[in-house]
């Protein structure tokens, strides 16, 4: 088992090593690594960087990646379209107050373009297990040993009811359990079409499941394990993939969990069936269409978002602590409605131009992190969300 991890690390240097002799390549990574580092201090309490160096490596992210955009060979028409998006989402985060959380997103997103999709994702798995393992290891250390490497202001211990949840340094349980699911999403797109894999990915699947439940017990989290296992089992079957019905549905999934989305809130205050229904399934779902539609009574939508600083906001208009917990009233208030055509463009056309080619492994990942994004909202994050570099190979 060490030995094939060894090799797995011995791989991965030595594809990053060559595929950063390439000045365009070398410039993309260096711009990823910034971002990794980036989305890490905002996701971990124990790994944390002073503020003027972050502001420092967020510049630094900008450069690496708009030099890498501008010295890859492109039409004309694309580098007007790529400045375009730069510049509305340059605005969009500007309107965030100047957070700048989407303009490293948007443009790891074009400057992706012409760098082999697996490798990034290879590079980001192996980033993402050295991270989890690190945390895990230190919270170990310090909840059963008590050793005390890190005496903490923040909270390290959540409960639900009478049950502790672990976020094992983490800023939340859910945080751990999304980089725990995503990281090994990432796993099963690299293995999608090993054959000798398929009993392993199942059973890590499950074992995670059962882990993610009882530890961080992250309900969502759990589900979605079986959920992709079960599109997984789907996704290789010939004749799934091959119904013409089927994969018409799939190359609209971001407009059916976007519109789907914002149907149930419409009914929300109705007194009709639908509306009760609707109730029942919000209570299910721990009340987020309701915080959607707060958030959206209070915050509207504009073409290119609004100013949007989470719960103080809504506190400050009478309502308790809540946290928007889907990615699609994230995106129309946050970005607003031009972005959200941006999205809406890259992923129905990267799904369809997928499916043409019969490339299930990048269908299956896009169509998990559309589903997923309906109960959560981890769509800005590349350190997870990696279907984000599946959009730039067809801008």
């Amino acid at each position: 088992m060490i030995k094939k991890i060894n090799n797995k690390f011995e791989n991965w240097y030595s594809n990053f090593f060559k595929d950063t002799k390439n000045i365009k390549n070398l410039l993309f990574y260096l711009g990823l690594i910034c971002t990794l580092i980036i989305f890490t201090t905002g996701s971990s309490q124990i790994i944390q960087l002073d503020s003027v160096l972050i502001m420092n490596i967020q510049i630094l992210t900008q450069v690496f990646l708009i030099l890498k955009i501008i010295l890859t060979k492109e039409k004309l028409s694309n580098y007007l379209f790529f400045t375009l998006i730069i510049v509305l989402t340059y605005i969009c985060d500007s309107n965030m107050g100047n957070h700048f959380e989407l303009t490293p997103v948007i443009l790891l997103i074009i400057a992706s373009r012409q760098v082999e999709s697996s490798k990034i994702i290879d590079f980001v798995l192996c980033f993402n297990i050295l991270l989890i393992g690190y945390h895990v290891a230190v919270y170990i250390l310090d909840y059963v040993f008590n050793c005390g490497f890190f005496d903490l202001s923040y909270q390290t211990s959540f409960y639900r009811g009478e049950k502790i949840r672990h976020a094992f340094y983490f800023y939340h349980p859910n945080t751990f359990s999304n980089y725990l699911f995503w990281t090994y999403l990432m796993y099963v797109y690299l293995n999608f079409n090993n054959k000798k894999k398929t009993l392993l990915i199942v059973f890590i699947g499950i074992i995670l499941a059962i882990l993610t439940y009882i530890f961080p017990n992250s309900r969502n989290a759990s589900l979605f394990y079986l959920i992709s296992l079960i599109l997984y089992a789907l996704f290789k079957n010939k004749k799934f993939t091959s119904s013409k019905k089927i994969c018409s549905l799939l190359s609209f999934s971001f407009v059916i969990c976007f519109f789907v989305s914002f149907y149930l809130l419409i009914f929300m205050d109705s007194n009709t069936a639908v509306g009760n229904f609707i109730n029942k399934f919000n209570l299910f779902l721990n009340n987020r269409l309701l915080v959607g539609y707060r958030y959206l009574t209070v915050y509207g939508i504009s073409l290119l978002g609004n100013l949007f600083t989470p719960e103080n906001n809504l506190l400050a208009v009478g309502y308790s602590r809540v946290i928007l917990d889907n990615w699609y009233y994230y995106l129309i208030i946050r970005v607003g409605v031009i972005m959200n055509l941006f999205y809406l463009y890259s992923f129905s056309k990267t799904l369809t131009k997928s499916l043409q080619k019969k490339d299930y492994s990048k269908v299956f990942a896009i169509v998990i992190f559309l589903l997923y994004n309906c109960i959560e909202s981890i769509g800005i994050n590349p350190q997870i969300s990696f279907p984000f570099f599946f959009l730039g190979m067809f801008l």
